[in-house]
């Protein structure tokens, strides 16, 4: 997170988390799946955001044959900003400031895909989303 803070691509943190877990989606996968997500999400027309978010989006597809195709289709595509009708629901919720009872139903329909990927990929969007949150920013 501190690295993103600072527009610092760390490669090795991102190859630690592909293909990491077990399941359809690995649980690393579906976090950077999110964490691109909120990333995509709080870009807010900032140049210098948006060419860190296609870096890394490429440095994510490039490290991405350590996955599975499944995965390495959804890392591929949260990389240009598409994502699951479930997820980009959540985000915008969350960024627009939709309703409490909205934000509940979108959030409870993000949780329940497969096993785990749900929590995984909300609790990366939620990380993701905070990242350049703060008085200076």
């Amino acid at each position: 997170v501190e690295a993103t803070r600072q527009y610092d691509l760390k490669p090795s943190a991102v190859e630690a988390l592909i293909g990491l877990g077990s399941g359809l989606t690995p649980s690393g996968d579906d976090l950077l799946v999110g964490y691109l997500t909120g990333l995509w999400c709080t870009v807010q027309d900032k140049d210098e955001r948006t060419r860190f978010v296609l870096k890394l989006g490429k440095n994510i597809i490039d490290l991405s044959s350590k996955t599975n195709d499944i995965s390495r289709t959804y890392l591929y595509h949260a990389a240009q900003g598409q994502v699951s009708s479930r997820l980009a629901d959540l985000a915008e919720g969350i960024c627009r400031g939709t309703g409490p009872a909205r934000l509940g139903e979108t959030a409870e329909a993000a949780f329940k895909v497969g096993h785990t990927s749900g929590m995984d990929t909300v609790s990366g969007l939620l990380i993701g989303l905070t990242v350049w949150m703060g008085p200076e920013l």
